[in-house]
Order: structure tokens, then C-alpha cells, then sequence
């Protein structure tokens, strides 16, 4: 009996901890997308090259070259999302894992 309760502990701490991984990955890239519709309303990075969105986590903006990357963060997760040229029409977006 006690290696079936320990058994379904181990399979829910588990799933539990795929779920929280998934969904702060996913709130991640939210972020990304949250730091691209903000530069693309202005069409300005902000100073600090960061948009913070609070508790919803961040979104870094790296330049390089005329390319700008947005990597939204939340938790351990990050997602990508590249602006070739800065033009938010040749988005490339990072793969989900």
C-alpha cells in the first residue's frame, strides 16, 4: 500500500511540475508577443530595453544589427520572437520546445 501511495505521489509531483514548466513557457511567450505589439505601436525600444510587465513576468529587447529580438521570461521559461529588419510584418518566431 505504501509504494502505490508513494508511486501516485511521485506521478502527480511529476505532472504537476510538467504543468507549471508548460504553462509558464506559454506565458513566456506572451510576453514576447505583449513586447512586440508595444514596439509596434511606438516603433520605439523602451530606454532600459526591457518591458515589464509585473507579476505577468518581462520582455527584453536585443538589438542586433537591424534586427531586433524580443525574449519574453516568466519563471525558468523563455521564448523569442525575432523582427527581421524591425519590421513586425518578417516576424520570426522561436519554436516551441
Amino acid at each position: 500500500m505504501i509504494v502505490l501511495a508513494v508511486s501516485l505521489l511521485t506521478m502527480y509531483s511529476s505532472d504537476a511540475n510538467s504543468q507549471s514548466q508548460l504553462q509558464q513557457g506559454v506565458q513566456a511567450y506572451w510576453n514576447a508577443r505583449a513586447g512586440v505589439e508595444r514596439y509596434t505601436d511606438s516603433r520605439q525600444v523602451p530606454a532600459s530595453s526591457v518591458y515589464d510587465f509585473g507579476a505577468s513576468g518581462r520582455c527584453s529587447v536585443v538589438q542586433s544589427g537591424p534586427d531586433l529580438l524580443f525574449e519574453g521570461h516568466y519563471g525558468k521559461q523563455h521564448r523569442r520572437i525575432l523582427l527581421i529588419a524591425g519590421d513586425p510584418a518578417r516576424k520570426v518566431e522561436e519554436p516551441h520546445p
